[in-house]
Order: C-alpha cells, then structure tokens, then sequence
C-alpha cells in the first residue's frame, strides 16, 4: 500500500459512542499497531494508553495547538507506507455537539498535510446506551440521578458532565444530531450500529472498510484477538454503592463488606432507578 508522488494519506477520527465497544476496538489496535502498520494503517501511540482521548482534552485545556502538533507529528510517523492514520478516543465524542470542536479539528488535521478525514461513529439505542453509561459513570467521582439524565437525553439526545477530570457531552441519539454534524464538516462520516461493530469482533467492519481485501484477510489471520470483554457493566448494586460513595466522600463504601452499612440507602436507589421510564418501554 505504497504511496508514489504527493503522500494522499487520511485521517479516520474512530469518536465512540461511548459504551459501543470503544476499549475493545483500542486494545485490538494498540496490541496489533505493527501488524496494522505493515498493511497499511497507522495507530499511533499516545503515552501508554491505548487510545486517544487525552490527547482532545489537553488541547481543550492548553490550546488546540496541541492537537496540531500531534497530528503533525503522526502525520511524519506514517511515513510513505501508510495510506491512513487511525486514531480513537471517546472524548472526540464531543464534537458531535460542538460542530465548532469538529470544524477546528478537520483544520488541524488538513493543515498538518492529511488530506482528508473521517469520523466513525457506532450507535445503540438510547436506552441501552444510557444504562450503560449510568453504570459506567458510577466509577468516576460523580453522582448522577437517573431521571434526570435520562429525561436530558430524551428532550435533548445528550447530557452533560462534569468532573475535576472531564468535561463530556454524551451522546445518546446520534440521529438527532447527525444532519448538522455531516453539514458543518469537510469529511465524510462512517455510521455503524453496534451490532455491526462488534460482529466477528470489535471494529471488524471498520477495518474492512479502511484495508484492501487481502490486507484484510491478512489482518485476520494473524492478528492477536482477545476475546474477553473489556470494561464490563457493573452490577446494579455495586453502581448505587459507587454513588452514595461518592455522594458521602467516603470510597471504603464502595468495598462490598461494607455496603450493608448503607443497604437502605441503596435499595432506595435502585428503587428509583427501576421505576424510571422510557420511551422504549425498556427498565
């Protein structure tokens, strides 16, 4: 997949939605970064995570000039054997909502000499997504209700949080926000339903778009594949301890001794949260 004359080398912005996969699909890519750069893909690495998220938040903290440099510099990683670089990381997740984000970053990417970008975006139903996501978020020092999250992503598709780590616009109805985000931008975006997605394994689909055949199949005869799922969904009780945890700024809550402690207050909470509504009709 050599390039000869001017390099035509694309970007591939893999944005999430949270909870479709994500740290599946990033493990597959980081623990197969050389074999995915010999056919053609480059994965760049980012300190020792597997994925790309931070690199988003300190350009939003420090100035977007350090998403700039980064993609400068995997631009010159690449070299003239690679026809794409691909990245991934949920926070890009917020430039669904904010088309200014997302227009600021296809600049940096086309001024550092890609020429051309791609968003991947995988979805699930909003109900789904959304109790995954509430379960998700019990790890990282929040305390959310419910009705109140779920009725922001039924008026509006999203919600908003912020912790002294993050500051994240969830998306939970891509549909809604789709039309406006393929308007605004210069490239192009890759659609597929979380099903699609994790089909075979996580991004096989994704991969099969961006590789010829026979890299493909190259790909998938000797990639390393891991089958166990990464990041699994909590348990109901362990969610609503994690919560009254950080609600009491006591985190010795969150040890499974000494949840009878606070067994009432737990139960109060999934009571709650059980008798949440939707549209779905789905608990």
């Amino acid at each position: 997949m050599a390039c000869t004359g001017e390099q035509v080398l694309k970007l591939v912005i893999h944005c999430g939605l949270h909870k479709t996969a994500t740290t599946s699909f990033q493990r597959l890519c980081a623990e197969n970064r050389a074999l995915l750069r010999g056919l053609g893909i480059h994965y760049p690495a980012f300190g020792a995570e597997n994925q790309h998220s931070l690199i988003l938040h300190e350009a939003q903290r420090d100035g977007m000039a350090v998403l700039g440099s980064y993609f400068a510099r995997a631009r010159a990683e690449a070299g003239a054997e690679c026809s794409t670089v691909l990245i991934s990381g949920e926070d890009f997740e917020n430039c669904i909502a904010d088309v200014a984000l997302a227009c600021d970053v296809e600049t940096l990417a086309l001024g550092a000499g890609f020429s051309s970008v791609t968003w991947a975006v995988v979805t699930r139903p909003l109900h789904e997504s959304l109790g995954s996501l509430y379960a998700e978020l019990s790890k990282h020092g929040v305390v959310l209700d419910r009705q109140t999250i779920q009725r922001a992503a039924e008026e509006r598709g999203c919600f908003h949080v912020t912790t002294a780590r993050f500051n994240h616009v969830f998306i939970l109805d891509f549909p809604r926000f789709a039309a406006r985000f393929r308007r605004n931008l210069t490239g192009d975006v890759a659609e597929f339903g979380l099903d699609a997605f994790v089909a075979g394994y996580p991004g096989r689909v994704l991969l099969k778009d961006l590789l010829t055949e026979d890299a493909h199949l190259q790909f998938e005869r000797l990639a390393v594949i891991t089958a166990t799922r990464q990041n699994p969904r909590l348990g109901s009780r362990q969610v609503e301890a994690n919560y009254l945890a950080t609600a009491l700024g006591l985190g010795i809550f969150r040890h499974a001794a000494l949840r009878p402690l606070i067994g009432p207050f737990i139960w109060l909470r999934m009571r709650k949260a059980r008798r949440t509504p939707n549209r779905s009709g789905a608990a």
